[in-house]
C-alpha cells in the first residue's frame, strides 16, 4: 500500500511538472570561424531560481588573440529579458538559406529553451552583421544583445 502511495505522488508531482509553463530558462551561444584559429567563443546564460531567489548567470568562454579567456558573472532580470523577447522574435522560415552548409567560413548557433526539455537550435553559416537588412536580422539583433551583454566583441556582429 505504502509503494502504491509513493508511485501516486510520483506521478501526481511529475504530471505538475510537465505541465508547468513552458518558459525559456537558458540560452547558449557558440561562434566559430571553420578555417582561423581561435575564434571560438560559448556564451551560455542560465535562469537560477535556488532558494526563490533568481538570478541569471552568464558564462564565456573566448579568445583574446591566442590566450583562452573564461568570464562568469550575473546579469539582470532585465537584460536576460531583453534576450529572450529578441530571441522569440527569430522565424523559422527566415533562417532557412543560411542553416549551416559550408566548409569555409563562420557558424554561428544559438540555443535556447528549458534545461531539463524543450529546446530550440539554429546553426547558421556566415552570417555577418552586413545582412542586417535581410531576413536575418532578428537572428543577428539576438546575437548582437547576446555580445554586448557579455562585453564580447566578433568583428561579424559588432
Amino acid at each position: 500500500m505504502k509503494q502504491k502511495i509513493i508511485i501516486l505522488f510520483f506521478l501526481i508531482s511529475f504530471n505538475i511538472f510537465a505541465q508547468k509553463e513552458s518558459k525559456i530558462d537558458y540560452i547558449s551561444f557558440k561562434y566559430n570561424i571553420s578555417n582561423v584559429l581561435f575564434s571560438e567563443v560559448e556564451v551560455s546564460i542560465i535562469e537560477n531560481g535556488s532558494l526563490g531567489n533568481k538570478t541569471f548567470n552568464l558564462e564565456a568562454k573566448y579568445y583574446e588573440g591566442i590566450k583562452k579567456r573564461k568570464k562568469k558573472k550575473t546579469i539582470s532580470k532585465e537584460d536576460f529579458n531583453s534576450i529572450i523577447e529578441a530571441v522569440c522574435k527569430i522565424n523559422n522560415s527566415d533562417l532557412i538559406e543560411n542553416f549551416s552548409n559550408g566548409f569555409d567560413g563562420s557558424t554561428t548557433e544559438l540555443e535556447f529553451g528549458t534545461v531539463f526539455y524543450n529546446s530550440i537550435n539554429f546553426k547558421l553559416w556566415s552570417v555577418s552583421k552586413r545582412q542586417n537588412n535581410t531576413k536575418l536580422k532578428d537572428f543577428i539583433e539576438a546575437v548582437q544583445l547576446i555580445l554586448k551583454v557579455t562585453e564580447i566583441e566578433i568583428e561579424d556582429y559588432n
